[in-house]
């Protein structure tokens, strides 16, 4: 997908436990998470975040049920790319994450491209 601005990454997901979400760099650092006791929340993937791959992984807060369906919709002027999968939940911690979307992001004059690997 080509997209010369701003992407979201809105996650819904089913079930009871509180899950967030968190997308970071290469070097790991937070680009954006997302804090919601509820289904649906967003993070957002600047146009102005350098050119790299980017991790998106879902963090249980508190657990309520042994696995979450999900859906990732990646939103941008060009049009929305929908994913879907499901996450296995451990004991709730936020220091247990699990990657399910790499995006590849790439600059190439004022043309954006965003490819995405499932986890």
């Amino acid at each position: 997908m080509t997209t010369p601005a701003d992407v979201d990454l809105n996650f819904d997901w089913t079930g009871t436990s509180d899950l967030d979400i968190r997308i970071r760099d290469a070097g790991l650092s937070d680009i954006d998470t997302g804090y919601s006791v509820t289904p649906g929340e967003s993070v957002t993937l600047g146009q102005t975040d350098p050119d790299g791959v980017y991790t998106l992984s879902v963090r249980p807060w508190t657990v309520n049920d042994p696995t979450s369906d999900y859906t990732i919709d990646f939103v941008s002027p060009a049009g929305t790319e929908t994913f879907t999968g499901t996450v296995t939940l451990g004991g709730g911690f936020s220091s247990e994450e699990t990657p399910v979307l790499a995006i590849l992001k790439e600059t190439s004059g004022t043309v954006v491209t965003y490819t995405f690997t499932e986890l």
